[in-house]
């Protein structure tokens, strides 16, 4: 495989607005709906599509083709014969919290609308810039919230042919083959309604110029979907249930979360080289760590923590160590275990043996816990 350039992750998030215009919205569209089609043709579902496992070309002849990536998640649905496999009973999550169809909320076997759900949900947050379960981080909550959700508030401002997207795609079950034509046909009437000419440089070529100071359409956030956010998390924030986690899957978690920019463009990483990885800011408090959903326990930021608490230790300690927790967004107390209180010295004479030359020795010896010398 090639060196790509950068994915549309990176490339949404240094928009004024975190959101694409009409025109790269949909072309970016249309040319993801080829390659999912494209791998379902060859037997396989990608279940993860998301805006990071896709990437603009390097070279100069493929500046502005989409390429898929990551295809760890990847799944056959055909069996040997090139028929379909018959569905699990419970097959567990896969893929990525924010852009899961929600099958896979429901722990169900995932088909090939799956796929294009993810998709759409993509194209949401390509022209408004956010989606109403954007800082949620329990799959559970999100999934009802899917369920749920208003695609006349999800869509506000968005051309018509999006709402009938998702009503074919609501048609669909497992086995159910997708009508791709169909839904390359909405996008075309979208760019043709619009008149958007197909060769038309995308947004980071024009350095976003083409952004700045644009209104409501495809811009800024509406006050109902925060209010529809706001609300949801108001009704369910903080349920702590004791799911089973038998059918639990990897979840992809946290590498297509919004970065605070303030207008600028976050610094350009090296091939390969992410900006979560250049922050050494643990992105969860260290007992969200021992919860089975997260996975394993990440030692090494945690080690990473300890040891700049341990160079707190002087006597400014406990003043430093809040610094840190502050830094770290990590409980003092969870980091930093109380000292346990000495026990008590007592001097005690302990008869010297007869043979020396002195009668007694006087030596020091703790408290048994009972309260009796020893």
């Amino acid at each position: 495989m090639s060196l790509q350039g950068r994915n549309l992750a990176d490339l949404r998030r240094e928009a004024p607005k975190q959101c694409f215009s009409l025109s790269t919205a949909i072309r970016l569209g249309l040319q993801i709906l080829s390659a999912i089609k494209e791998i379902h043709s060859i037997g396989f579902l990608h279940r993860d599509i998301k805006p990071s496992n896709f990437a603009m070309g390097r070279s100069t002849a493929m500046m502005r083709k989409v390429f898929m990536l990551d295809f760890g998640l990847a799944r056959q649905y055909l069996n040997a014969k090139g028929e379909i496999r018959s569905p699990r009973s419970a097959a567990g999550f896969r893929g990525t919290v924010r852009y899961a169809a929600v099958s896979a909320h429901k722990n169900k076997e995932m088909g090939r609308h799956d796929d294009l759900w993810s998709l759409f949900y993509m194209i949401a947050e390509f022209l408004q810039g956010q989606l109403p379960w954007r800082k949620i981080k329990d799959k559970d909550e999100v999934g009802r919230m899917k369920e749920d959700v208003d695609l006349d508030m999800l869509l506000e401002d968005c051309p018509t042919e999006l709402h009938q997207f998702a009503a074919h795609l609501r048609a669909l079950s497992y086995p159910d083959l997708p009508d791709y034509e169909l839904l390359e046909s909405l996008l075309v009437q979208i760019v043709n309604k619009s008149a958007i000419p197909m060769d038309e440089p995308y947004d980071w070529e024009l350095g976003y110029e083409n952004l700045s100071g644009r209104g409501k359409a495809n811009g800024n956030i509406s006050a109902r979907m925060k209010s529809h956010t706001t609300a949801v998390i108001r009704d369910h924030r903080y349920e702590d249930k004791n799911r089973g986690l038998d059918t639990q899957a990897p979840i992809t978690m946290g590498e297509d979360e919004d970065e605070q920019t303030n207008g600028q463009c976050p610094q350009i990483m090296h091939q390969g080289e992410s900006a979560h990885e250049k922050q050494e800011k643990p992105k969860y408090k260290r007992h969200e760590f021992l919860k089975p959903k997260y996975g394993m326990v990440n030692m090494d930021v945690i080690d990473a923590v300890n040891a700049r608490l341990a160079a707190c230790d002087d006597q400014q300690g406990e003043e430093n160590a809040r610094d840190v927790e502050a830094n770290f967004n990590l409980p003092y107390t969870i980091l930093r275990p109380q000292p346990v209180e000495a026990a008590a010295l007592v001097n005690k004479a302990v008869p010297y043996p007869a043979d020396k030359t002195r009668s007694n020795k006087s030596i020091t010896v703790p408290n048994s816990k009972d309260g009796h010398n020893r």
